[in-house]
């Protein structure tokens, strides 16, 4: 059974491989396709001439994105938060889709400036040069990229402690914090995720308050992937749970607004005590919804890192659910299979 992981990130966006080297890991622990999707960007034409060279390559590739939207119509004006969805299979010279990147990198480029101030006032050490030299040049800057900058100053740690310090003191007062920091405090994914939750998640007394973005409608988003020889999957759906419910993300699929679901996602949701359960029917919902409407499934591990693949690989039977993923998206969808290194109606 060859495993298949079509959501994963490089150094173009927040990941730590370069796009041959994920390749290369993918074949490594036999995960024998994989797509690109960087967020906000696509491969550059250098990068998309060395990667001709792997077209024989034992695990196959397939050029993809996961591109920031708003929330769907029914409540893009109510609330501004922000939609993922990955787009499979398209042309990464589709020149309306550079576009929209170019202005989006732009976009991400001043927010992580504002971000780095911002955690400069708060007292900890981070310079520009070490969160924009992660990323590889035309790429997108990530927040995971900032996070590693953070981590990798010493003078850090005695500050990440004392904010801990103070949220462990909230939460003695207040139920709703407690519940967070007991959450963010139990993630199995470490110290990185911890800076996620404490200073990027909703409700966190430590959040980063930035100049609201009204991003691109996620209607126009998927335009841009569909135009672009791509279909349009919803990624990760369970962290929107709460926001997008379940009857728009049936109406979704029924309104042909969204091509595939992702069913197989983040690893940490599986062992995580605040989420398995959830997850677990969120998933057998997506399953459900896909398989009474007639539409693929997608899934992967959503890797920025070679150990999220080999732990992806070996968290069986959760990523055998990948198999054949890939074909049956190739073989219900009009997407453009040259945009990857695949063959219709062949099995890899």
């Amino acid at each position: 059974m060859v495993l298949q992981t079509l959501h994963a990130h490089t150094t173009n966006s927040d990941g730590t491989l370069t796009p041959e080297q994920l390749l290369e890991e993918c074949q490594i622990n036999g995960i024998g396709v994989v797509a690109f999707t960087d967020h906000d960007t696509v491969l550059t034409k250098e990068q998309i001439k060395r990667l001709e060279k792997y077209r024989d390559f034992p695990t196959k590739f397939i050029y993809g994105i996961e591109l920031t939207s708003g929330y769907p119509k029914e409540i893009y004006q109510l609330d501004p938060r922000l939609f993922h969805i990955v787009g499979l299979f398209i042309d990464p010279s589709n020149k309306d889709i550079i576009n929209y990147t170019n202005e989006y990198k732009e976009i991400r480029t001043q927010r992580m400036k504002l971000k780095l101030q911002a955690f400069r006032n708060l007292g900890f050490r981070v310079t520009d040069e070490s969160v924009f030299s992660q990323i590889a040049e035309g790429g997108a800057p990530g927040t995971l990229s900032l996070v590693i900058a953070l981590m990798g100053n010493p003078r850090n740690g005695p500050v990440i402690s004392r904010y801990f310090r103070e949220f462990k003191k909230l939460s003695g007062s207040d139920k709703k914090v407690k519940q967070m920091y007991d959450e963010i405090m139990g993630d199995v994914r470490g110290d990185r995720q911890k800076y996620f939750g404490m200073f990027f998640k909703d409700g966190s007394p430590f959040k980063i308050k930035l100049p609201e973005h009204k991003p691109t409608p996620m209607e126009d988003v998927v335009g841009l992937i569909r135009g672009a020889g791509g279909v349009a999957v919803l990624a990760h759906w369970s962290f929107e749970r709460e926001n997008v419910k379940r009857e728009l993300v049936e109406k979704l699929v029924t309104d042909r607004r969204i091509d595939v679901v992702e069913t197989v996602y983040d690893l940490f949701l599986l062992s995580n005590p605040h989420w398995k359960r959830k997850f677990q029917i969120d998933r057998a919902f997506l399953r459900k919804l896909a398989a009474e409407y007639g539409i693929p499934v997608s899934g992967g591990v959503d890797a920025h890192k070679k150990e999220d693949i080999k732990l992806f690989a070996d968290t069986k039977p959760y990523s055998q659910e990948t198999v054949g993923m890939a074909q049956k998206i190739i073989a219900s969808t009009n997407c453009d299979v040259k945009n990857s290194s695949l063959v219709r109606g062949v099995d890899y």
